[in-house]
């Protein structure tokens, strides 16, 4: 997991991996404000983006998750999310969803999980060993409008 925001951006962009920088270039110029919610083709590598309006749940009602074909970088555009995160220990028992949802493997709780709070401007990248439980309210904030960059993990292996 990294935590970043792009006003630190040329100063961060120094430290990470090219193939990673140029994911979060493409989510630090990509003018969100002109865009409705939906599911995009991102760059020609099978990456994809996805803007979300969406309600946030009380923090205990929501199921850790975990992806094991993509990485996730969450990109926060307005509001506060709060987020459960955890490195996978695996000791976390999975629990089974229906339906099914592709590439998500869901859990009742996680052992170490630590909070946190993100704020408009800030990204998170979440790797496929790391447990996320998003969508969580964070100091009365109901609402947030966030992308997600789904990207494929052999892209990141390549390079």
């Amino acid at each position: 997991m990294m935590i970043g925001d792009f006003s630190n951006w040329q100063t961060e962009k120094r430290v990470i991996s090219s193939a990673l920088a140029e994911k979060l270039e493409y989510l630090r110029l990509t003018p969100f404000e002109q865009m409705e919610d939906g599911v995009y083709p991102a760059l020609d590598d099978g990456t994809y983006l996805i803007i979300q309006h969406k309600e946030l749940q009380p923090y205990h009602e929501v199921m850790p998750e975990q992806h094991r074909s993509y990485v996730d970088i969450h990109f926060m555009i307005s509001g506060m999310e709060k987020m459960g995160f955890a490195r996978d220990c695996g000791r976390n028992k999975a629990v089974a969803v229906t339906p099914e949802v592709d590439d998500h493997t869901f859990f009742e709780a996680v052992e170490a999980e630590t909070e946190l709070v993100l704020f408009p401007g800030q990204y998170i990248v979440l790797l496929p060993s790391d447990i996320h439980r998003p969508w969580c309210r964070a100091d009365g904030m109901h609402k947030v409008r966030k992308a997600l960059l789904k990207v494929p993990v052999c892209i990141l292996e390549l390079q």
